[in-house]
């Protein structure tokens, strides 16, 4: 048995953790503005396996005051952080949102003597689940929202010295099936708690880069609240750091000492494009398949196309429905094949007909199925460009050729 230091499927602890050093300093620098009282918030957008939710720990971890910022500044922060499901809406943001700064509250000590003559009347609440079932609908949204705006008043007017302020973040903002209207919720809350002069309180979005659209069509103006820091693949020396603090974690619990030769870091930095859930899968499964001290290319690649291996494993949690459950032609797979493999990021048809060499109307019909069921996205403007919907999905069909051509 060994200790295998790689953290496919979960998120990745702060001594993981690589990259993102200007996305990190943008949104320090948003803190530092709330904290002295010039509310301010962000969305951070990026594609399935970007690392959007190790950022959001790892920045939950600088707000409260866990970890210092890269200038050594300590905040202070109460950080309030749900995530969303698809059947979430407005009203259940909302009570999410005062059930977790509930219990944030309550276990913050010095939070809590500062409203020790308080806390009664705070924690007797309908919204914080007291009196108000939610089934029943008793109360409006804007009377929840209403309710939630004067206990944060109360909190942070009591407790001013006590802390920075409220950051909340929500996580999976784009996994309601209906828009939950973050723009209106985010935009009201901020020009309530600004009439009853507090600045210090802001919000962080994480999700889909199809956020940013819902939050303007849920209010036109509220997307000027948010900076955007959109996220972008990890670099190759990025890669490689992933990789040394791995085997650094692996080496110091195992009696084995282990190494990455160059052609296994080579491969994992191309075949996962510096996405940094692809880094540590196929990182994960060429560690576990290395019987020697040196994990080499031809355990990468054992590691890739095993029974339960790396690409098995990014099929199973992200894209086999896409790819073999909504698709069931070789042909048309085969397409998406070609449009992955495109180094440019849309497509003709006439050079998909070209390169795959089927019928004109079998390139037609696949093309028009895959965009219906949201695989491929049509350039616009264009008569017949395409691109994959999303990278990560590319990145992956990519690799599945690649390695069958090993």
């Amino acid at each position: 048995m060994k200790y295998n230091p790689f953290k496919p499927g979960s998120i990745v602890h702060p001594g993981m953790f690589a990259g993102r050093l200007d996305e990190i300093h943008t949104i320090e620098k948003l803190f530092y503005q709330t904290k002295n009282n010039n509310s301010s918030s962000f969305t951070v957008t990026g594609d399935r396996g970007i690392g959007k939710s190790s950022l959001l720990l790892y920045l939950k971890l600088i707000a409260s005051g866990q970890i210092d910022t890269y200038d050594e500044v300590k905040f202070n922060f109460v950080v309030v952080n749900i995530s969303l499901e698809p059947n979430d809406n407005y009203e259940e943001v909302i009570f999410k949102i005062a059930r977790e700064l509930y219990r944030e509250i309550a276990k913050n000590s010095k939070v809590m003597t500062a409203l020790k003559d308080i806390w009664e009347f705070v924690s007797n609440w309908e919204v914080l689940g007291v009196k108000y079932n939610k089934d029943k609908k008793e109360l409006p949204a804007n009377i929840l929202l209403e309710e939630l705006c004067e206990k944060m008043t109360s909190i942070l007017q009591k407790a001013k010295s006590d802390s920075d302020g409220i950051y909340i973040f929500i996580d999976e903002s784009d996994k309601p099936t209906k828009n939950p209207e973050l723009g209106t919720l985010v935009k009201t809350m901020m020009e309530r708690l600004q009439k009853n002069c507090i600045n210090n309180v802001g919000f962080g979005i994480f999700g889909l880069p199809i956020i940013s659209e819902k939050i303007k069509s849920s209010h036109e103006s509220a997307i000027r609240l948010f900076t955007n820091v959109p996220l972008k693949q990890l670099t190759k020396e990025d890669s490689n750091i992933v990789i040394d603090l791995g085997v650094k974690e692996a080496n110091s619990k195992n009696e084995i000492k282990i190494s990455f030769d160059d052609d296994a870091r080579e491969y994992i930095a191309k075949f996962s494009e510096g996405y940094p859930h692809f880094i540590q899968q196929y990182a994960y499964s060429a560690f576990d398949v290395n019987n020697d001290e040196v994990v080499d290319l031809k355990d990468l690649l054992k590691g890739l196309v095993d029974e339960n291996g790396a690409l098995h494993q990014l099929g199973e949690r992200y894209f086999d429905k896409m790819y073999f459950k909504e698709i069931f032609s070789p042909k048309y797979r085969k397409i998406l094949g070609v449009i992955a493999e495109s180094e440019d990021e849309y497509i003709a048809k006439r050079q998909i007909i070209d390169k795959s060499g089927l019928s004109e109307s079998i390139v037609t019909n696949a093309l028009n199925v895959c965009t219906r069921k949201g695989l491929l996205v049509k350039k616009k403007g264009s008569k017949g460009s395409y691109k994959i919907s999303s990278l990560s999905f590319k990145v992956w069909i990519s690799t599945l050729k690649n390695v069958d051509s090993k």
